[in-house]
């Protein structure tokens, strides 16, 4: 894993759903997106955390590459979508590799957690 994305939607239920999908980008090919229902471990980026009046969802970002600071890539650009039918929301979302298998991001619309890889 390498990130999480978090949107915020202030319906409910159904309503309520955030759908996200990777729709473009240069790097695009080398990232995938699975759905998470688990709760933010402490320690996450978000700045954006919901009250008690908005839903929130959750999508993993995850890599199908290696990310190493010492290979000549040190930026990869995507563009993700966040849709709750019928808005939706298209962000550019920058990610740095910063330290040997540690990736940074920074973008002020989604919050992301870095993990550390293991080996």
């Amino acid at each position: 894993m390498v990130g999480e994305l978090r949107a915020t939607d202030a319906d409910e239920g159904k309503n309520a759903k955030i759908e996200y999908s990777i729709v473009g980008g240069p790097d695009m090919k080398w990232f995938t997106l699975k759905s998470s229902t688990s709760p933010t471990p402490s320690g996450a980026l978000d700045s954006t955390a919901p009250d008690s009046a908005t839903e929130s969802s959750v999508s993993l970002l995850v890599t199908l590459t290696e990310m190493d600071f010492e290979s000549e890539k040190k930026v990869y650009n995507i563009i993700v979508r966040a849709a709750s039918l019928p808005l939706r929301n298209d962000v550019d979302v920058e990610i740095h590799v910063t330290g040997k298998f540690i990736p940074s991001f920074s973008h002020k619309c989604f919050s992301l957690l870095n993990k550390p890889y293991s080996l």
